[in-house]
């Protein structure tokens, strides 16, 4: 915690309020679902390239000062994506075909609408 206080002085306030507070799960079920398809019989550098083609291609630009970064893309902004284009550019091989489907769901469907459903199975094929 100290060395985040160095590297971002306007977080002290927040750091010492906060203190001990953890939240279970601070990704959605789309960026789950997502890293679990690229984590799929392959190495980490592969799938962090595949993850960085991603983000390069469909992630929005932030700015925080001085410090750019792309942000996590939603299921809306990559379900018009072709299962092609995720293979052939994001180079995503097998996994392209899943993804959109993935994001298809997710878009679709809340994720209390999902948690709800007794036959997810059936209701979804």
């Amino acid at each position: 915690m100290a060395q985040a206080r160095w590297r971002v002085p306007s977080s002290c306030a927040a750091d010492e309020s906060l203190s001990g507070m953890r939240q279970s799960c601070p990704e959605e079920h789309f960026e789950i679902a997502v890293v679990a398809l690229l984590l799929q019989n392959t190495t980490i550098a592969r799938t962090t390239q595949m993850t960085s083609n991603l983000l390069t291609h469909h992630g929005q630009l932030v700015n925080f000062g001085s410090i750019t970064l792309r942000a996590w893309f939603t299921p809306a902004e990559l379900a018009h994506v072709s299962a092609e284009t995720l293979r052939q550019q994001d180079r995503l091989g097998y996994r392209a075909k899943t993804l959109p489907h993935f994001a298809d769901l997710l878009r679709d469907h809340s994720a209390e609408e999902l948690q709800a459903t007794d036959e997810l199975v059936e209701t979804f094929q």
